[in-house]
């Protein structure tokens, strides 16, 4: 069964939804204008997309060019969004990071938590993990980096201190290990193991 491809790009005054010879897949009945940083996802249950907008708004556009709000999450500056299931249901939960503030809310926008960090998130969190356990890693302005359990603690450990980002490493699929390498302001490379 072959399956369809669809285009998603924006040119940060809308977004465009194409076929593989650049035809026009989904046709909207508004005009979205993307969030800075926007990452369009493909919506893990019914055929469409998630997507951010300038506004802070979550949409869900449906295959019929109709769009749901998910959640509005009002900011004045560019905040990162991305999905992941966060507690196993099957279903993308949403995480959008703003300033020094990280929020996961569920597919429908119930809040699951709230946290705050010491400095900016200035890059896209990430979700990561295996075996049914997944985390999401921050990275903030002051070099620091957290890695947070499911229900938005961090981990014993963190945040790392170092001069530049720390790097997630996959965790092994026999030993379920996975591990953070960071790089200390002394120049020191540092390999951090944790057991799932």
């Amino acid at each position: 069964m072959a399956a369809n491809l669809e285009i998603t790009q924006h040119d940060g005054l809308k977004f465009y939804f194409l076929d593989r010879r650049g035809r026009d897949r989904i046709v909207v009945d508004r005009s979205i204008v993307p969030a800075d940083n926007a990452l369009c996802y493909a919506d893990d249950i019914e055929s469409g997309f998630i997507l951010p907008s300038k506004s802070g708004e979550i949409l869900k556009l449906n295959a019929d060019g109709t769009f749901l709000s998910i959640l509005s999450h009002h900011s004045d500056k560019g905040y990162y969004f991305i999905l992941g299931d966060l507690n196993g249901n099957g279903k993308n939960d949403v995480i959008v990071s703003d300033g020094n503030t990280l929020n996961s809310f569920t597919s429908k926008g119930e809040k699951l938590f709230t946290n705050k960090f010491a400095g900016e998130i200035t890059s896209c969190p990430v979700v990561v993990g295996s075996k049914g356990k997944k985390y999401i890693f921050v990275q903030t302005n002051q070099a620091k980096s957290y890695l947070l359990n499911a229900n938005g603690t961090i981990l014993p450990g963190f945040p790392l201190d170092g001069s530049i980002f720390a790097t997630y490493i996959k965790p092994d699929e026999k030993t379920i290990n996975f591990g953070v390498v960071s790089v200390t302001s002394l120049g020191e490379v540092k390999f951090y193991r944790f057991k799932e």
